[in-house]
């Protein structure tokens, strides 16, 4: 059995980054949207290692996520785990 490393970073996995691209959740304002931003950096990393790290990346869009909130258009927070769970329980 393979022993666990002491470090780990899917920015390098045999020189190949498996990250997907930081946003900026605080222009032009913060309204505590880092769920949404969270979410879809894991989706667009998921992709990448699903594409192998194929060109083009996949940029997905944080706002279309934060519109479906009717209420306060994301701004209250505290959905990540709900939204992080229902992704994968959809996604295997």
């Amino acid at each position: 059995m393979d022993t666990v490393p002491d470090q780990f970073s899917w920015d390098d996995i045999n020189g190949m980054t498996y990250l997907s691209t930081v946003k900026n959740q605080n222009f032009p304002y913060s309204c505590n949207s880092g769920w949404a931003f969270s979410t879809i950096g894991m989706l667009e990393s998921r992709i990448k290692r699903l594409r192998k790290a194929a060109s083009p990346d996949i940029s997905l869009s944080t706002q279309i996520l934060l519109s479906c909130d009717t209420l306060d258009f994301g701004c209250l927070g505290v959905k990540d785990l709900f939204i992080y769970f229902r992704v994968n329980h959809q996604m295997h």
